[in-house]
């Protein structure tokens, strides 16, 4: 046996590819003759869902509740509500944005076929299949059957590769989610050991997603202002934002005193307190 042959195992370190993260990188400033006023920094979801603002709220039940979809749409962005909010209680949301004139996501998981046709009847403007990995066959199914069944816009994920965008894209997604484990509250890469930081992720699906006129919507990780440009910057067309929201007045977490400073709850969907709630982040 020659200890020096490369195994298979040691292959697959040798195909380690550079990738980065926010933090990692900077933009090289260039020569501008724009003027503030001229600036447009509004975005294309999907053919039918234009937003003035690439801001969309993660669909977590201590960051989008009804008062986050309204004040978030009246500024141009999108709020998503979260897939364990009580269905009688998300279609009351949905009405209320349709009196307001501003559109609303429904986040589901793939097996919530009567939540999703009960939320296409009463007007929401997109279906969000949310799920941690969406490179699988059930959200792929899921995917297609809500777009042959009910002909609504949807976005899937969440992916981080070119091979699962285009799997996606084939089943019918309008949009894309990108991150697997790069969200403040989530754990996934401590637990799991799986993902791909953030800006290739974002970078690397983009290339796909652009091929097929397909948006891509950066979700997680983005703690700071810089964070959304950046993401914007390697091809994301919208961020999703969940840490930077959670602690405005509209969130609909509860307020919590410690040290008599007041915060904010914010739980991922993952945890153990959203999961008792309703949540099914890996179904």
């Amino acid at each position: 046996m020659n200890i020096d042959n490369m195994g298979r195992y040691r292959d697959k370190l040798s195909k380690l590819i550079t990738a980065l993260t926010f933090d990692d990188v900077l933009l090289i400033p260039k020569y501008s003759d724009l003027k503030l006023s001229e600036i447009d920094v509004s975005t294309r979801i999907t053919r039918r869902l234009k937003l003035k603002i690439p801001i969309i709220s993660s669909p977590m039940d201590t960051v989008t509740g009804e008062r986050t979809v309204l004040a978030l749409g009246k500024i141009g962005g999108l709020g998503v509500l979260p897939r364990n909010l009580d269905l009688d209680a998300t279609l009351k949301i949905v009405d209320r944005t349709l009196e307001e004139k501003v559109p609303v996501g429904v986040a589901v998981g793939p097996f919530d076929d009567d939540r999703v046709e009960k939320a296409v009847e009463r007007g929401a403007s997109i279906i969000v299949i949310d799920t941690a990995h969406g490179y699988s066959k059930n959200v792929i199914e899921a995917t297609r059957r809500f777009k042959k069944e009910y002909g609504i816009d949807i976005m899937s994920g969440n992916v981080v590769t070119g091979e699962a965008a285009e799997a996606l894209i084939e089943a019918g997604a309008d949009s894309l989610r990108v991150g697997i484990g790069p969200g403040h509250a989530c754990t996934t890469r401590e637990i799991a050991g799986i993902g791909i930081p953030q800006l290739t992720a974002v970078a690397w699906v983009a290339d796909v997603a652009s091929e097929y006129g397909v948006s891509v919507v950066a979700d997680g990780g983005v703690e700071k202002p810089a964070d959304i440009v950046k993401a914007l910057a390697v091809g994301a067309d919208a961020v999703m934002l969940g840490y930077l929201l959670a602690g405005t007045d509209e969130a609909p977490g509860d307020i919590i005193v410690i040290g008599g400073k007041r915060y904010k709850k914010y739980r991922g969907m993952g945890s153990r307190g959203a999961l008792a709630s309703g949540s099914v982040r890996y179904g």
